[in-house]
């Protein structure tokens, strides 16, 4: 009968709002926790790694923090060291003095009071070792993660795709941006060097549209937001990166510089050759792919470029300009192609090329161009070109 009616107390407890609840979650998992991160900070642990840890927003460089840390976490769960059993209790007693002291006795469930009070001091022997799982657990997970990821590192797998993804999305963002200037996207049919435009005045209106938003300040705010978006995560890729070079050389991470790297790896090639070719190759594909990314970003100064201009390495600006280049190239090639048929009204999908369109091509060196109008020239129509025909304003001939 009594332990009937003491299950009654304790059951009619669940369902009530005891203030006692919320003293007891808060000493296991909040001030527990915090003299726990006291605790690994004295043994040299990097808090901030560990915080990042929860939300795995970590980076190759963060590998042997994450190592230590899981470490002690996995020794304070073997051993409850005495120093931090000390300390926890400590704070667990003086904020349970604290919360009696302050809280007013009718908010209490007084008959399960003192059961409940002479309870509260022990949560430290299950409070430490489970704050201390919960945290190796997340040193774990992120470990776990990280091994993935220098394994898409070193195939080259993760720059392959970030490459992919800054230059899908400068593309895309770039060409929402021409949408607002009535650019159309349809204008040129796919071969357009064969096949003419089904109507140059929409040419002539992209053409105008292009040179309107390279003009505008729309423009640039979106070289801005272009630049916020993408450095970030090459950043992040340099990060990782420069870990794993420091790791497989043996440099100091904290002091990375590139001419030192290069020195190290020109030291222990031959070494490393002999071990696994692979792995050379990849070294040194990542020390040229920092030197690139290095000053990638350098060059979106435009003192800096003015002196340091580089034709193999593009800065996110200049892919944006890159894309208006590609596009009035194209219409421009169109138009020189297919002027003559709105001049004339001509609508004919195939027409015959001209000497004179071959001629102007050659006094403006345009040598692709002669190429493609020779490739398309009608062997039936009797109008041939002739190398050897006199420009009637010169009279000289034409080569």
């Amino acid at each position: 009968i009594n332990r009937a009616s003491e299950w009654d107390i304790f059951g009619l407890e669940k369902f009530l709002d005891n203030p006692v609840d919320e003293l007891s979650r808060n000493l296991m998992f909040v001030d527990t926790e915090k003299v726990i991160r006291k605790y690994l900070a004295v043994q040299g642990i990097d808090l901030s790694v560990m915080s990042r840890a929860i939300i795995q927003d970590v980076t190759l460089a963060d590998v042997y923090e994450l190592h230590r840390g899981n470490e002690v976490c996995l020794s304070i769960i073997e051993n409850m060291p005495n120093e931090l059993v000390t300390d926890v209790k400590e704070v667990i007693e003086q904020k349970i003095q604290e919360f009696f002291d302050n809280i007013p006795r009718e908010k209490l469930f007084l008959p399960t009071l003192a059961a409940r009070r002479a309870e509260l001091p022990q949560i430290y022997s299950q409070a430490i070792p489970a704050i201390a799982r919960q945290l190796a657990g997340n040193c774990s997970g992120c470990l776990d993660q990280l091994k993935l990821d220098r394994r898409d590192l070193l195939s080259g797998k993760t720059k392959n795709e970030l490459v992919e993804w800054w230059l899908t999305e400068i593309e895309k963002q770039t060409n929402e941006l021409l949408l607002s200037f009535a650019y159309k996207f349809d204008t040129l049919p796919d071969n357009y060097i064969q096949e003419p435009p089904s109507d140059m005045k929409l040419v002539s209106a992209n053409l105008n549209a292009l040179s309107e938003a390279k003009e505008s300040t729309q423009l640039q705010t979106l070289i801005g937001s272009l630049k916020e978006l993408i450095y970030p995560h090459i950043d992040g890729f340099l990060t990782n990166a420069k870990a794993v070079l420091s790791a497989q050389l043996g440099f100091d991470l904290r002091s990375f510089d590139v001419a030192a790297v290069t020195q190290l790896f020109k030291e222990k090639e031959e070494e490393l050759r002999q071990n696994d070719e692979s792995l050379v190759e990849w070294i040194e594909d990542s020390i040229e792919d920092i030197r690139y990314l290095d000053e990638m970003r350098k060059l979106e100064d435009p003192e800096y470029a003015a002196s340091n201009s580089n034709p193999h390495i593009v800065p996110v600006s200049g892919l944006v300009y890159g894309v208006f280049a590609r596009l009035e190239n194209e219409h421009k090639t169109a138009n020189e192609l297919w002027a003559h048929l709105a001049q004339s009204g001509d609508s004919d999908v195939t027409p015959v090329v001209q000497t004179k369109q071959i001629r102007e091509a050659l006094r403006a060196k345009n040598f692709k161009l002669v190429e493609t109008l020779l490739d398309r020239v009608d062997s039936t129509n009797d109008k041939y070109f002739d190398v050897n025909e006199k420009d009637p304003k010169t009279g000289s001939t034409i080569l």
